[in-house]
């Protein structure tokens, strides 16, 4: 867990068998996929942890997760923990099983207590 950017990574090289990382910790996305690459590059396994992201923030990791490949473990249960979920769509959780999202972008088709949500027309 104290793998947070390229920096801390490179200097855990030889230290620890494989990285838990965290979206929120990492800074999103693009950082989080980096550190991905650096795992499998240094031959490390990867655990895929999360704080307590909203519905959102695990509809993010479960995809990139999926696409990413190579994690041995998964935590990604704040769903578990929710007791009105605001969001429809995104990763589902049933039972043990995360399942992320498979319609385009997180999967979310709303959420409820936005007024609007605009679709993108080009």
């Amino acid at each position: 867990e104290s793998v947070q950017t390229p920096a801390d990574a490179s200097m855990l090289k030889g230290c620890v068998n494989g990285f838990n990382l965290k979206l929120q910790k990492s800074g999103g996305l693009h950082p989080t996929l980096r550190l991905i690459q650096m795992a499998h590059s240094m031959g490390l396994g990867l655990m895929a942890g999360c704080m307590l992201e909203s519905p959102v923030g695990i509809a993010a990791m479960a995809s990139l997760v999926s696409a990413a490949g190579g994690f041995s473990a998964v935590d990604l249960d704040p769903l578990e923990l929710i007791t009105e979920n605001p969001v429809e769509g995104g990763a589902q959780l049933s039972g043990c099983t995360l399942t992320p999202p498979v319609s385009p972008g997180l999967g979310i088709h709303s959420i409820h207590g936005v007024q609007a949500l605009r679709e993108f027309t080009p």
